[in-house]
């Protein structure tokens, strides 16, 4: 290899890594901001709660209506295993049917 494309072989892998240590450092930088955010957006406001692990074992219209006293959450009842979006919605509550009717697994917001 002569010594050009070497020097320019050198000079693209450093180049690539500058640019993935960049990628890293901005994506730990968004994520410091999005929970700062969040924090500063919880400000003021009663802290609600985010899991309702009372209620697992529990029946479906009980957790439900459990839930809903809570505040103001749109409740969604779904199957077990049911394939859903992976956004965090702080409205939102996923309650679990175990088939029989029952929770599966502790209801939380997102």
């Amino acid at each position: 290899m002569s010594s050009s494309k070497s020097n320019s072989y050198r000079f693209n892998r450093s180049l690539v890594c500058t640019f993935v240590i960049c990628a890293f450092c901005t994506l730990a930088l968004l994520q410091q901001i999005s929970a700062q955010d969040m924090d500063k957006s919880m400000q003021g406001k009663a802290k609600a709660r985010l899991a309702w692990p009372e209620l697992e074992g529990k029946s479906i219209s009980e957790a439900k209506a459990t839930i809903e006293k809570d505040g103001q959450f749109q409740v969604q009842v779904l199957k077990k295993g049911a394939m859903v979006t992976m956004d965090y919605r702080e409205d939102r509550v996923r309650i679990y049917d175990d088939g029989e009717g029952n929770v599966h697994g502790k209801p939380r917001v997102g």
